[in-house]
């Protein structure tokens, strides 16, 4: 059987693809799903709010945010069918490569040629399991319009090593539904590639992400030359080496204009910072919206003057790693400069202190009593009233949508990570991994670790060994990257999609496209 296949419209490579710049690495993270706990349980719609007009991919989980045009400039210039090149990974392997990646593994489909003609390439799995190496993401010579379509393996896709969009610059970038673990074979479990970054990307989105045990910046984007840039549904943690085992965020100098960048949905799960940091200078707002931090050192950080940011819905929950300062459990900020270049947003930010801090839960409001903890080598404190404005800056076309407090912590959790699956009937569907099960289940017990975990075999030596099952691939009859149950669904016949690039005249999109978004 191939492993890699075309749609048939011909002339293809219409010389309409962007090559843009930009830094990112990413920690993303979540939407809304089903009931807690539940297995293969369809996600239903997101919350209300507004969408982007027609993104590229619908569906319960639709591209939003500032990335929520991602892949629109892949469409041939002449209009009418895609030409799509269709990758099957078809393999995971616990063997560390030497030169050559094994055969069939992500790892493996990535090393190989990419088609440099056609609008679109598609990842698709017919396995989940463990996959040992570094993606070669920055050895590649095509740079634009690829869909990383995680979600689509009958069992989360976990990475032993790093996802780098390094090098040259990218454009249209859709990485989601992958696990990101270390070797826990290898230097005690601590690796410090476990780590998704974006950089030099525009039209990007990077979702429904797992990343755990790393001692670095698990996700990331590396700001500076990047725009239009999304990280959601994704969770961040645990984490490992210490004090360096942080989320991640927006990196860059003061003199970078790094903004139109969204963070949504995103769970920080015993992590040590960074949830996420704002280290760019920028004009352009910066959207952190639907976060969640659990038991992290600290909730999230601005590091230089002159940005535009809107923090909304932010839910900090406390535990010994957080300790009982209520500025570090909230958010806090450092270097800041004083003056009219900072402007901060804040609507619906909650604390929730560790247990036997002495104050208690603090929610803020600008204009409130909340002091932005000024955490410099002086260490003098400024007032949050020095750098608050009382209305949001611009959203974009399908801003994500916050939600109310109350609602925020099992709507995370019910919405963050690699545990989605497409099922073979084109079900988008909440099936937690081991991993992010257990930690869940924690986060809802209110059961804190002590202290940082040292690595992936420290932790399970107390919650027991993490399983990558592999699952079973849904029959695809004319190999062309749709099951066949999910062509059913669209078309109404099993075999009803001869090009996956043809336009679905029901939605404007290519049939892979759509069946990419599941229903």
């Amino acid at each position: 059987m191939p492993m890699t296949a075309h749609s048939n419209r011909p002339g293809a490579g219409s010389g309409h693809r962007r090559f843009f710049g930009a830094a990112a690495a990413v920690c993303f993270v979540a939407a809304l799903g089903a009931a807690p706990g539940s297995t293969d349980a369809g996600v239903g719609s997101p919350p209300g709010g507004p969408e982007a007009a027609d993104p590229m991919i619908g569906g319960p989980h639709p591209l939003v945010g500032h990335g929520a045009d991602a892949l629109r400039s892949c469409a041939p210039a002449g209009g009418g069918a895609w030409d799509i090149s269709v990758v099957k990974v078809t393999a995971a392997s616990d063997l560390y490569p030497d030169q050559s990646p094994p055969e069939g593994t992500l790892q493996g489909r990535l090393a190989e040629p990419l088609s440099a003609d056609a609008d679109l390439v598609v990842f698709v799995f017919e396995t989940g399991g463990f996959a040992a190496g570094n993606l070669p993401l920055r050895q590649l010579d095509r740079r634009s319009c690829i869909v990383v379509a995680g979600h689509t393996a009958p069992e989360t896709y976990w990475v032993s090593g790093g996802a780098g969009f390094t090098g040259d610059p990218f454009s249209d970038i859709v990485y989601r539904g992958i696990g990101h673990v270390p070797d826990r074979r290898i230097d005690g479990g601590i690796r410090r590639s476990s780590v998704v970054m974006l950089q030099c990307a525009e039209d990007s989105h990077l979702d429904q992400l797992t990343v755990a045990f790393a001692n670095n910046d698990m996700l990331s984007t590396v700001s500076g030359c990047g725009r239009r840039v999304t990280v959601a549904r994704s969770v961040c943690g645990p984490s490992a080496g210490g004090t360096a085992g942080r989320c991640g965020g927006m990196f860059g100098k003061p003199y970078h204009e790094c903004g139109e960048h969204t963070w949504g949905w995103i769970l920080g799960f015993e992590n040590m910072r960074r949830n996420p940091l704002i280290g760019c200078g920028t004009r352009a707002p910066v959207n952190v919206t639907n976060v969640v931090t659990f038991n992290a050192t600290d909730a999230g950080r601005i590091q230089v003057p002159g940005v535009r940011v809107n923090f909304r819905s932010i839910l900090s929950i406390g535990g010994p790693m957080t300790g009982c300062d209520p500025d570090r459990a909230i958010t806090w900020f450092e270097q800041i400069a004083r003056g009219p270049n900072t402007e901060i947003f804040l609507e619906d930010v909650r604390s929730v202190p560790a247990p036997g801090c002495p104050w208690r839960t603090v929610e803020t409001l600008w204009g409130g009593s909340h002091t932005v903890f000024h955490y410099s080598v002086s260490q003098k404190p400024a007032r949050f009233e020095d750098h608050g404005v009382g209305t949001p800056h611009p959203d974009p076309p399908g801003a994500v949508a916050p939600v109310p407090l109350d609602d925020l912590e099992e709507a995370v959790l019910r919405g963050a990570g690699a545990n989605f699956r497409l099922q073979c009937d084109g079900r988008l569907v909440h099936r937690p991994n081991a991993l992010d099960r257990e930690s869940f289940r924690r986060v809802r017990a209110r059961e804190f670790a002590s202290r940082p975990w040292e690595n992936q075999v420290h932790y399970e030596s107390v919650y027991g060994r993490i399983d990558f099952p592999t699952g079973t691939p849904c029959a695809d009859g004319n190999d062309n990257g749709i099951p066949d149950e999910a062509e059913a669904w669209l078309t109404g016949s099993a075999s009803g999609i001869r090009d996956v690039g043809a336009i679905n005249p029901e939605t404007g999109r290519p049939w892979m496209l759509d069946y990419l978004g599941g229903r």
